[in-house]
């Protein structure tokens, strides 16, 4: 797959190719017209369910979580950039792209800061699951600015996937202590990932590769973090273990591909689309928390497994 991506996006090029008709997208000439962006909507939800287990495991072995997320942030984005450059795709250095990355990863930076440092408190689980809400604000957002006009099939597959999200959450917190304040600050993530995936839409620069503004973004939002690792003076010269440089290692990766397919979903299917990740991210952080790090399967995980699921599939296919 990475391939044929890879080959449908010349340097710093949209996704289109000329024909003596005229531009017209790869997209609509390819085979995977229908199952591409679903293929690749399980991917990074599956990638970024990864991310919400791998954070509360990295503050187990001792790592900050936001010096966590910084170096994963610089060093996937720098990781990107060495990968992509292989395939001959060099930066792009314009002020747009430049202005567009750094709004891009401050706004990539506020829902993952919110995300790993409530995750010791809260659980992988919930903050996996809470991510699941991102696509109906998305998608209220998008119909609010009239970027995305409403339709009933889509509106239900929204609605069903927010349920199965719901029910996740309410098993999450039966019998459960959670401080208010990590409840609150692990809820304000989806806030900021709507908020970043419909920026990125509107604000996409003319014929701008995905793969010229991914890893910009992210080493943004890693220096972004470090900064803020530096005010709340975080930052020690304390020489990480072994366990602990192989999380940062497998976060690292994480990012530096998972984030290449984020960005190459968003340009072909939009932010409505995109942000069908969530419920992906909520079903398979549960999954993981549950089977790596001992979380109990409910009644309310399988019904709001099911029904997030559905969700998905209910808005991908009435499209």
């Amino acid at each position: 797959m990475a391939e044929f991506i890879l080959a449908m996006s010349p340097k710093n090029k949209p996704l289109v190719e000329e024909t003596a008709g005229g531009s017209k997208s790869l997209f609509e000439n390819s085979n995977f017209k229908k199952f591409l962006p679903f293929a690749l909507l399980v991917v990074v939800g599956s990638f970024f369910g990864a991310t919400t287990v791998n954070g509360k495991i990295a503050a187990q072995v001792g790592w900050h979580p936001i010096v966590f997320l910084a170096i994963s942030g610089v060093l996937g984005g720098l990781l990107m950039m060495l990968g992509l450059r292989a395939y001959g795709h060099r930066p792009d250095q314009s002020r747009s792209v430049i202005k567009f990355s750094l709004i891009s990863g401050f706004l990539f930076a506020l829902p993952n800061i919110a995300f790993f440092s409530s995750v010791p408190h809260v659980g992988a689980g919930f903050v996996a699951m809470v991510t699941a809400f991102a696509s109906v604000l998305t998608y209220m957002i998008s119909v609010a600015m009239r970027t995305e006009q409403f339709k009933f099939s889509r509106a239900i597959g929204v609605g069903i996937a927010l349920i199965g999200a719901v029910a996740l959450s309410l098993g999450k917190f039966a019998g459960a202590q959670y401080a208010a304040v990590w409840v609150f600050v692990a809820l304000m993530g989806p806030v900021f990932l709507a908020l970043g995936n419909v920026y990125r839409s509107w604000a996409w620069p003319e014929g701008a590769s995905p793969f010229a503004l991914a890893p910009l973004m992210l080493i943004f939002a890693g220096l972004m973090s470090f900064a803020l690792a530096v005010a709340m003076g975080e930052i020690s010269f304390v020489v990480p273990t072994l366990q602990m440089s192989a999380i940062a290692g497998l976060q690292i990766l994480i990012f530096a591909v998972g984030f290449a397919f984020y960005f190459v979903l968003q340009k072909i299917a939009g932010a409505v689309y995109l942000s069908q990740i969530g419920p992906i991210i909520a079903l398979v952080g549960t999954g993981l928390g549950i089977s790596l790090l001992g979380e109990v399967a409910t009644l309310s995980l399988m019904i709001g497994g099911t029904a997030i699921v559905s969700g998905v599939l209910i808005f991908n296919f009435t499209q």
